[in-house]
C-alpha cells in the first residue's frame, strides 16, 4: 500500500470560522481499491466578503 498527500494554498485546521467541505470517493480497479479524500477550505476575498455566497463547486 502507498500514501501519497499534496497541500496547495493556505489551509489552517485550528480555524473554525471558515467553510470546510469533505468529498471522498473509491475507485476499484483490477489491482485493487483506489481511495481519495479531499477536503475544501473555502476563503475569503481581502474586501471580507466571501467568494461564493452559496458555496457552489
Amino acid at each position: 500500500a502507498r500514501t501519497e498527500c499534496g497541500k496547495y494554498g493556505k489551509t489552517s485546521r485550528n480555524i473554525f470560522n471558515q467553510k470546510i467541505d469533505y468529498a471522498p470517493a473509491e475507485v476499484s480497479t483490477r489491482y485493487g481499491i483506489l481511495g481519495v479524500k479531499v477536503w475544501f477550505s473555502y476563503s475569503k476575498k481581502k474586501g471580507g466578503r466571501a467568494i461564493s455566497e452559496t458555496y457552489e463547486i
